[in-house]
């Protein structure tokens, strides 16, 4: 008789592992995992084959609103991000989100990576308060179910890093950046991609505070760890050589920096296609290296293309829209069509306005380029009250 209670614990045991009722991972397709590994690859059109079919295996065999459904939900909605695909990204992830809030308890780790990855959705879409929520309560998830030197805390730390620098905290960012870098370092080790990702954070970072040659060691390293540990033809070293460009510029290096931004441009188009945001910024990269060479008409191209390409793929609402608009807006200056100027300023100005508000550092500075080009038409008024907005009268 007092064998039975053992029996019975010992059965439920076996239940709970031979059905894995309470593992949000068990069922998952085998079509999701190779998703996963492609995608990881940078073979995000191939990942995204898989993942739809995943889910729809997914939904068949465990129900729409199972946990591992919300884990295929996920790895779509990260590959449709990475395809620049955000409006069909956005239910995906919003859909896996409300599963595992319904499903896994509060503080689940799958939970914080949902809303990790909604936080990430919200700062591509250019809506940066809408993703400060997001990300502590992810970061914070994190930081109670793992420990303060995870390599999830560092995802989460390198996202509320990203943020900062986006909304101009550039001291928070290279904080959080560096805290990332050095769990990262000491748990994936210092070739381990994700290093990479930090490095490149930092040298942003570092780059808008005019520190362009730490800037330039932190791509330089950054890049190294990517061609060692993704291969030359991720879409992520396109990325890193794109960057690097864009610093040896800076430095008045053009023709390092052609090269590299040439070669950015191959790899990313060879790789990810012509609809694609990151063929918006590396024409927007060489838009700029045409105007510092004064040529013009070449400049202007590169800035249109890059403008069409975030009007059809992205967002027009977005500070690195704004970036292609003023850039325009100079080489319009630079060229004397100052109806144009105000045009493309007016409008990075509003897209400014919008994102980060009237009274951020660069949304007064683009009021003091308009206030210029609105003196050079003659408006004096004009110009005189957009200056007075500058300075926050």
């Amino acid at each position: 008789m007092p064998r039975r209670p053992v029996r019975v614990f010992l059965a439920w045991v076996f239940l709970f592992f031979a059905l894995g009722s309470f593992d949000p991972r068990a069922g998952e397709p085998e079509a999701l995992r190779d998703a996963q590994a492609l995608r990881a690859e940078g073979r995000y059109a191939e990942a995204l084959v898989l993942a739809r079919a995943a889910l729809a295996q997914s939904e068949a065999e465990l129900g729409e609103r199972h946990p591992a459904t919300a884990r295929v939900l996920s790895t779509l909605g990260r590959v449709l991000m990475a395809l620049s695909r955000l409006a069909e990204a956005e239910p995906v992830l919003t859909r896996a989100l409300e599963i595992r809030e319904a499903a896994l308890d509060p503080d689940h780790p799958d939970t914080a990576e949902s809303v990790h990855i909604l936080g990430l959705l919200r700062v591509e879409q250019g809506r940066y308060e809408d993703a400060v929520p997001l990300h502590r309560r992810a970061l914070a998830t994190r930081e109670k179910v793992f420990g303060p030197d995870h390599p999830a805390v560092a995802e989460s730390l390198s996202a509320s890093a990203e943020l900062a620098r986006f909304r101009g905290q550039m001291t928070e960012a290279a904080k959080l950046y560096k805290r990332s870098l050095e769990i990262r370092e000491e748990k994936l080790g210092e070739g381990h991609p994700d290093v990479a990702e930090s490095l490149g954070g930092l040298a942003l970072v570092r780059l808008e505070q005019g520190s362009v040659g730490k800037a330039e060691d932190l791509y330089r390293r950054s890049l190294e760890i990517r061609e060692a540990s993704l291969g030359p033809q991720h879409p992520y070293v396109a990325k890193s050589l794109n960057n690097l460009g864009l610093v040896l510029l800076s430095m008045g290096r053009r023709g390092e920096a052609e090269r590299l931004l040439t070669e950015a441009h191959d790899r990313w188009l060879a790789n990810l296609g012509p609809d694609h945001i990151a063929i918006a910024d590396v024409h927007w990269s060489l838009g700029t290296l045409r105007k510092m060479q004064k040529r013009y008409d070449e400049a202007l191209a590169h800035f249109h293309r890059s403008v069409s390409t975030f009007e059809r793929l992205w967002t027009d609402v977005h500070p690195r829209f704004a970036n292609v608009l003023t850039s325009l807006g100079a080489t319009y200056v630079a060229i004397g069509d100052h109806a144009a100027a105000e045009s493309s300023y007016r409008r990075a100005l509003s897209v400014l306005e919008s994102t980060l508000g009237p009274d951020h550092p660069r949304s007064r500075e683009m009021m003091k380029k308009l206030s210029v080009v609105l003196q050079l038409l003659g408006r004096h008024d004009d110009a005189a009250a957009m200056s007075a907005r500058s300075k926050g009268r």
